[in-house]
């Protein structure tokens, strides 16, 4: 989702929970964003590095029809209490149906963020293309 618009943390959450409906993945994204405000409410999902890994605390297998990682790009950037204190930008939101696919997922993740290299691309990409291949080449 490239270049969507939001004010705060909710508006954020809340465009990435009708994208994930979109794309059929979720069949309702007022669950979705339900989930994810309350995991959100615990403690940030905000990483540093401008960028918040969205999830529900908890897996939904019965609510999530194909398990998937969907990317999204705020370039306004939102305060999303982060603990570099830098606004986020780079959304990722994990919805897989257990705990072994989203634990590998952020561990995918991890390794993305702390390779300057490739941080540095997702930076200077530009399309979906550009995105799809820096974030599936690690």
């Amino acid at each position: 989702l490239l270049d969507f618009e939001a004010d705060n943390k909710y508006e954020a959450i809340g465009e990435m929970s009708k994208f994930a409906k979109e794309l059929k993945i979720v069949q309702d994204h007022r669950w979705l964003y339900e989930v994810v405000v309350t995991r959100e409410e615990l403690v940030s999902t905000a990483v540093g590095k401008q960028t918040a890994f969205l999830h529900p605390r908890h897996v939904h297998p019965s609510k999530i029809k194909i398990p998937s990682l969907l990317f999204g790009i705020c370039n306004e950037g939102v305060d999303f209490d982060a603990p570099d204190k830098k606004p986020v930008k780079y959304f990722f939101l994990l919805l897989f149906q257990d705990d072994k696919q989203h634990l590998f997922t952020l561990s995918y993740l991890s390794r993305l963020l702390n390779n300057k290299a490739t941080l540095k691309k997702l930076k200077e990409a530009k399309t979906r293309n550009d995105y799809f291949e820096i974030i599936s080449s690690i």
